[in-house]
């Protein structure tokens, strides 16, 4: 609700050059009709679940129980952000994920 509505236009513009229908809306429905509960579990690698606090395409409660779901996942929400957490709040998403990509001491040497 609160993205900037250059960013949302942005967005918007590169979506409509980049999807082509029918086939996007063919990958949604079997993205919606699919439970990847069973495949969570048996996922190895380091896993972040990062979620922006408004996101209503899969909001923080789906996203904490695909974390919890996933061995070992660390979840991480982006305050004030959408579905687009890495538009429209960059910092705090590229914070997050450094955080998870390097050891805290590394983290706070490279704030970057």
């Amino acid at each position: 609700p609160g993205a900037p509505p250059a960013d949302v236009e942005r967005v918007a513009e590169a979506m409509a050059a980049a999807i082509r229908l029918p086939g996007y809306g063919h990958a949604a429905a079997s993205m919606a009709a699919t439970d990847h509960g069973d495949a969570f579990a048996r996922i190895t690698a380091p896993t972040l679940v990062l979620v922006g606090e408004h996101d209503a395409v899969c909001p923080p409660a789906e996203s904490r129980l695909i974390a919890a779901s996933v061995p070992g996942a660390r979840y991480a929400e982006v305050p004030g952000a959408g579905h687009l957490a890495h538009v429209e709040r960059p910092e705090a998403f590229a914070g997050a994920v450094r955080d998870f990509l390097l050891p805290r001491s590394q983290a706070e040497e490279n704030p970057s």
